[in-house]
């Protein structure tokens, strides 16, 4: 449970790294910057469904040995 937390707080700290990078370049119309922010935006993403799905296989393999404890 521990390395969950770790994880997202990895994962919320890139986002806010990740925002406030995108007020800072309001100016700004370079595509490169805007190709990055998108990467970025989609790894997070990504990131975010392996710990949800991380989440959701501890529970379903706790669930499971204890069935199987009970046996």
């Amino acid at each position: 449970m521990g390395q969950e937390l770790g994880a997202a707080v990895d994962i919320f700290a890139e986002e806010y790294a990740i925002k406030r990078n995108e007020t800072a370049d309001k100016g700004r119309t370079d595509s490169s910057d805007s190709e990055k922010r998108v990467l970025a935006r989609k790894n997070l993403e990504r990131r975010l469904r392996s710990v949800v799905l991380a989440r959701k296989l501890q529970t379903i393999f706790i669930r499971k040995n204890q069935r199987s404890m009970r046996n």
